[in-house]
């Protein structure tokens, strides 16, 4: 298996002194290419926070994060852009779906989805084309030009699960995505994003108070306390 990211000894503590808050402690883990795992555990257990160092949102307060790049695992600098010479089929290192709205309403469909791509440097043209696509591979090829505020919940979140999609990442994180849909539309959503993980050979984490979503995922990681305790797969 080659590693994605890895963990070790992680903690992450917010305030200091006796307002000190210790979220994350002594956090060891690692995700590989092809991994899914559902991370489980109570509100407030450290769900989130883990999500968002291991998607580089966050720093730890201690401990090491390792993010490996490139077929042979090592520890590489970031890649060339797309245009590079040594452009790779994963173009973007993390693809990130959040549980509430992460749209943004200046732009349509498909500029929302192409969005990530333009940051990173494609041509207009090529980010448009690839956002085209996804949408189509998640069934909203009909919805491009329609603003978020005119999109269903489940819309918005196939939307969210495209701009990952159009991004080719090595690793998805996605917080509580059907924290706010229904079960038919929730089941939807996961089945996509395990399908576009499939896809593209990527690591999927993601967390959940849903049991039957979890059921879902090969490997499942149990938050408690800001720790990592009981792993089944």
């Amino acid at each position: 298996m080659t590693e994605i990211v890895s963990c070790t000894g992680v903690s992450r503590t917010y305030g200091s002194g006796l307002d000190a808050v210790v979220v994350l402690h002594g956090v060891t883990c690692a995700v590989g290419e092809g991994d899914k795992i559902a991370v489980t555990g109570s509100s407030g257990s450290g769900k989130t926070t883990l999500l968002h160092l291991l998607a580089g949102l966050d720093e730890p307060t201690a401990g090491e994060i390792h993010r490996h790049d490139g077929p042979t695992g090592k520890d590489v600098p970031r890649r060339d852009g797309p245009t590079g010479k040594d452009a790779h089929r994963h173009d973007l290192p993390v693809g990130i779906v959040f549980q509430g709205p992460s749209l943004l309403s200046p732009l349509d469909v498909t500029e929302n989805v192409a969005l990530p791509l333009l940051i990173a440097g494609f041509d207009e043209g090529g980010a448009r084309k690839r956002a085209h696509e996804a949408l189509r591979q998640v069934g909203l090829a009909d919805l491009g030009q329609r603003l978020p505020e005119e999109l269903s919940g489940g819309q918005a979140q196939r939307v969210a699960v495209a701009r990952v999609l159009a991004a080719a990442p090595r690793l998805i994180i996605a917080d509580e995505p059907t924290g706010q849909l229904d079960s038919a539309h929730a089941d939807d959503v996961i089945g996509l994003l395990i399908g576009v993980a499939d896809e593209l050979g990527a690591g999927l984490v993601i967390a959940t108070h849903d049991p039957a979503i979890a059921k879902r995922f090969p490997l499942r990681w149990e938050m408690s306390d800001g720790a990592l305790g009981r792993r089944t797969c």
